[in-house]
């Protein structure tokens, strides 16, 4: 294993390798750019099954809303194996509170732009995770931030070239961050912004062999005998208020139905998930999931079904969870739980918010 360090430079809009002069400038530059929810809607389901609409779809529409460095074309392949690590120099303004979105991606000659891998950080946790180092943001004082992205293995090839986006948000694999802050990159020979790459530097023996890799067909296991009932499928739609600036991504997962005839049970589920957001409203955001899972066994005659509904939402204080589990065999009720839980149950700390935490006693 090696590493790659690219330099990031704002004059020029791209990633330089080490060896190479940051814009000609004396002094540093600074990019700026504001919280947009939709930065992260073509991200993919936080986790994939593989079915249609739950991976990361093209970036260009994220990268419209994201501070954007981008290598040459690559004149080799470039194999990443690890976590990437992204370390910077930020500045908020409007506000106290943030957070970074970075990921990685591939530029395909004609355009198309692939997500490699992403990483998120809670500014107020920028010195760590523990309740004393957890503090607010002063606003435009710089800080000298690191972000680990997800552990990825990938192959970038030679003349596709290598990018890195920033944002200050990405909902909805993200909670939006209180405040609606416009965060700044610095770059220059005064600072350090640079991206470190983990590079998979074949042996002499995986290098003689057919087969790289990272670019082998995956082997499976055995599947068991089955029988499928209803294929699996899914359904992802973004859907845009232009005027009302109101947004909603929902994504239908179907797993299908299957039967298995070594126990002569026979199993299905769908999840549906819908995420509301208003543009410039951190607050305004809410996520609704709905579950819905079946078993039978045909042979003698049981069934049993258990449905969930699940709502999250917040204010600039605490979160709010309203959960409702039903629970039937054989089509009549076994167990139902209430659809709201007590006040002190669904007001709870998550993140940098435990500070400003005020629990009511009702």
């Amino acid at each position: 294993m090696s590493e790659a360090v690219f330099l990031l430079d704002n004059r020029s809009q791209k990633l330089l390798s080490a060896d190479q002069t940051l814009g000609g400038s004396e002094g540093n530059d600074v990019r700026s750019i504001g919280g947009s929810c939709m930065a992260g809607m073509w991200g993919g389901d936080w986790l994939s099954w593989g079915i249609a609409g739950d991976l990361p779809s093209d970036q260009k529409f994220a990268n419209a809303v994201s501070l954007c460095w981008a290598s040459e074309p690559l004149v080799q392949d470039l194999c990443i194996m690890g976590s990437p690590t992204v370390e910077c120099t930020i500045s908020v303004a409007d506000g106290t509170w943030g957070i970074v979105a970075a990921r990685l991606c591939d530029v395909f000659p004609d355009g198309q732009v692939a997500l490699v891998s992403y990483g998120l950080l809670n500014l107020t946790h920028r010195q760590g995770h523990d309740m004393e180092a957890v503090s607010e943001l002063t606003p435009s004082q710089e800080y000298q931030v690191s972000i680990q992205l997800k552990v990825t293995g990938y192959t970038v090839p030679r003349g596709h070239q290598l990018q890195l986006c920033i944002s200050p948000s990405y909902w909805p694999m993200a909670w939006p961050s209180r405040d609606n802050v416009t965060l700044s990159v610095v770059t220059g020979p005064c600072t350090q912004s640079t991206l470190r790459v983990p590079v998979y530097v074949p042996s002499n023996t995986s290098a003689s062999s057919k087969q790289h890799p990272l670019t082998a067909t995956p082997r499976l296991g055995p599947d068991i005998p089955h029988t499928v009932i209803r294929p699996s499928g899914g359904k992802r739609e973004v859907q845009l208020g232009l005027s009302s600036g109101k947004h909603l991504m929902s994504s239908v997962t179907d797993l299908g139905c299957i039967y298995l005839p070594e126990n002569g049970t026979k199993f299905g589920e769908v999840w549906s998930d819908y995420y509301h957001i208003e543009e410039n409203v951190p607050n305004s955001a809410k996520a609704i999931c709905d579950r819905t899972f079946n078993i039978e066994w045909p042979r003698v005659g049981t069934k049993a079904k258990v449905v969930t509904h699940s709502e999250m939402w917040s204010d600039q204080k605490v979160f709010f969870l309203n959960n409702k589990l039903q629970a039937f065999v054989d089509d009549e009720a076994f167990l139902r739980t209430p659809g709201k839980i007590p006040s002190r149950g669904i007001l709870f700390e998550i993140c940098s918010r435990y500070k400003c935490l005020d629990i009511p006693n009702t």
